[in-house]
Order: structure tokens, then C-alpha cells, then sequence
């Protein structure tokens, strides 16, 4: 599955920053089709590996 494109959104959008964010976060991510091509229900999971950092001091 490839991943959905990333699209800038206008300045004054409310919305369509979620995979900017996901992809500025996550060290991996990916989607994963939850329906059969063709079927009109189901949808898509997006996945996200996310690193974690200790801080110390």
C-alpha cells in the first residue's frame, strides 16, 4: 500500500495537517487497507512508530 500523498493545505485551512504532523513525529509510519478494493465499507489504519528519548539532568 503506498502511503497517501501529502498535500500542503492553505494557510487558512482547518484541517488536512495530520500526516505533516505524523510524519514529523514518527520515526516509521505506513497505512494499511482495512477493505477489499472494490467494497463500499471498511477504510485505512495509519500506523506510527514513534522513538522515545530519555532526557537526563
Amino acid at each position: 500500500m503506498r502511503e497517501p500523498p501529502l498535500v500542503v493545505p492553505p494557510d487558512d485551512a482547518e484541517s488536512g495537517r495530520g500526516l505533516h504532523l505524523v510524519q514529523a513525529c514518527a520515526d516509521a509510519w505506513g497505512v494499511v487497507m482495512l477493505r477489499e478494493p472494490g467494497a463500499s465499507t471498511g477504510g485505512k489504519l495509519l500506523w506510527a512508530e514513534c522513538g522515545r528519548t530519555r532526557v537526563t539532568g
